[in-house]
């Protein structure tokens, strides 16, 4: 914190603003019988931080957290789990994995699809415009100047209207950004 002079938005040193609040540094931090982290002692910057957390998954988001420890148990009892995309996962997997991967493998298989289905859009079509690349969550791809705008249409009518009907089980409609 000093040797990066980390501030607050309001320009006060970060240690000071740390301070004002009881913690006092990083603090000793007690340990189970496999060495992992139990408890932070009082005034330190763990046990704030596990107070933080606490409070974010008892009282902000208590129905995700009983889903991600129900979601973790039945994994545990079977070996395996299902994505909504239909796909298993089997064999071992840390516990932010097997949580994780229901969500980020759905949206990636979503994306996928996506993909997928411009790809052959384009292919039927005259425009000059390829896909070049996907990364994450962005579909990135070449598009001549005069056939932008006909590139974003498809775009929307693939990832947006499409991709909502493929995948029923989406609650929220799909929407994407153009850069």
């Amino acid at each position: 914190i000093n040797r990066l002079d980390l501030r607050t938005m309001d320009d006060t040193p970060l240690s000071v603003h740390l301070q004002q609040r009881g913690i006092q540094g990083l603090g000793q931090v007690e340990r189970d019988a496999r060495g992992r982290p139990s408890r932070g002692a009082r005034g330190s910057f763990y046990k704030h931080i596990e107070d933080v957390e606490k409070r974010f998954w008892g009282e902000r988001f208590p129905v995700y957290n009983k889903w991600r420890q129900d979601w973790y148990s039945a994994y545990q009892k079977k070996g395996y789990f299902h994505s909504l995309t239909g796909f298993v996962y089997s064999g071992l997997f840390r516990r932010n994995q097997v949580i994780n991967l229901p969500v980020q493998g759905s949206a990636s298989h979503l994306k996928l699809q996506a993909a997928i289905n411009i790809h052959e859009r384009l292919r039927q079509s005259k425009i000059d415009a390829r896909l070049i690349l996907e990364i994450h969550d962005s579909i990135i791809g070449l598009v001549a100047d005069q056939d932008f705008d006909t590139y974003i249409e498809f775009l929307n009518e693939e990832m947006v209207d499409r991709v909502n009907t493929q995948f029923p089980f989406l609650a929220v409609p799909v929407k994407v950004e153009v850069e």
